[in-house]
């Protein structure tokens, strides 16, 4: 087969060899488990792409948010069968309300912030894919491919930045982000696909979390000011005025929400890249692709990194414990299924021919 590995497959096989080579290389996935993480980012993503390629149309937005969506709820409706009426049809209902709801509130952010000159480029074709080129820069016998979904490449000034959208439950801690591996990826693929050696990269955090209604004190008739109450300045207004209130009776409590802004829903975090950095990037590639392919070719190479950080959310952890136990191997294997392929390398790019030993 021909090689190919993913911006985000790379990490996956920095963390554990076996938990990769398990989930990325068999395609195995847990039959009774619903990949909601997967499918919320998804419509998320989804809705993004139409939202940028419109000029910022929120119509355009929702409608390819639903019929994402709907579309994945017919596949959970058809793969789940009975199970579907039992709880995953009403989750996956709430993850829609939920989605709607952060997509308009997104739109308010974006505006007001107006991060950007100019949009370059949206989801550059679904997916690049790029040559991975060898020590001295040289392509590789059996075309080995690298591929990462750019989300947006924009224009600031005379800078172009690489935007990567991202869900979170709770707001993200980006200590490291100067020597982000997954940014740098973005970048490589933007300057390899379109020419551009981006200023850096951004990260578009959308935090699973909507405003809350504003409550009416019983004991006053005023509209609470807790401020550990998730809340926007356009919320409360809309509130103000639903009751016939003096805004002058709220004036500290508005001033305080109009300087928290979005902080509470969205986090945008940038970090810079040079040309050096993304040679450093390819090199790096080509070490990892020489020992994904002896995985590959030797499957016992895929040794676990079992941990606290990495076994508690790994999908394939009973396969692996039977495996460090000796256990029945085959017997939790009945538990997975195997998936379809992540991603397709487009047909302008396929070669047939076998894994190359250069």
């Amino acid at each position: 087969m021909q090689f190919h590995t993913s911006v985000t497959e790379r990490g996956a096989f920095r963390d554990c060899r076996r938990r990769w080579y398990l989930d990325t290389v068999e395609r195995l996935a847990p039959r009774s488990q619903v990949a909601w993480a997967l499918h919320f980012g998804t419509i998320i993503h989804t809705g993004l792409e139409a939202y940028y390629r419109s000029g910022r149309v929120v119509t355009d937005m929702l409608d390819a948010f639903k019929a994402e969506w709907q579309e994945i709820d017919d596949t959970l409706a058809r793969d789940y069968g009975g199970m579907y009426t039992l709880g995953i049809e009403e989750e996956w209902w709430g993850y829609y309300l939920l989605g709607e709801g952060m997509l308009l509130n997104y739109d308010a952010y974006d505006r007001r912030e107006g991060w950007f000159d100019e949009v370059i480029e949206v989801n550059i074709e679904e997916r690049g894919f790029v040559p991975i080129r060898d020590l001295r820069g040289r392509r590789l016998g059996g075309r080995p491919l690298l591929s990462g979904r750019i989300d947006l490449v924009v224009r600031k000034g005379d800078d172009f930045w690489v935007w990567d959208h991202k869900t979170a439950a709770q707001k993200p801690s980006y200590q490291a982000l100067d020597l982000d591996d997954q940014g740098t990826g973005y970048c490589y693929i933007t300057w390899k696909s379109l020419g551009i050696i981006p200023r850096g990269f951004l990260y578009n955090v959308l935090l699973k979390r909507l405003p809350k209604e504003p409550v009416l004190l019983k004991s006053t008739g005023m509209l609470s000011t807790d401020k550990s109450r998730l809340m926007t300045y356009e919320k409360f207004m809309s509130a103000i005025k639903e009751h016939d209130h003096d805004p002058a009776w709220y004036s500290d409590h508005l001033e305080e929400l109009l300087n928290r802004g979005y902080d509470d829903f969205f986090k945008r975090d940038t970090s810079i890249r040079n040309l050096q950095q993304l040679q450093q990037f390819e090199k790096r590639v080509y070490l990892e692709y020489r020992d994904m392919r002896e995985v590959i070719r030797h499957p016992n190479l895929a040794y676990p990194n079992p941990n606290q950080r990495n076994c508690p959310s790994c999908a394939v952890l009973p396969i692996c414990h039977a495996m460090e136990e000796n256990g029945n191997v085959e017997a939790m294997r009945e538990m997975y299924v195997v998936q379809e392929p992540r991603h397709e390398i487009p047909e302008e790019l396929r070669v047939e021919h076998a894994i190359s030993t250069n």
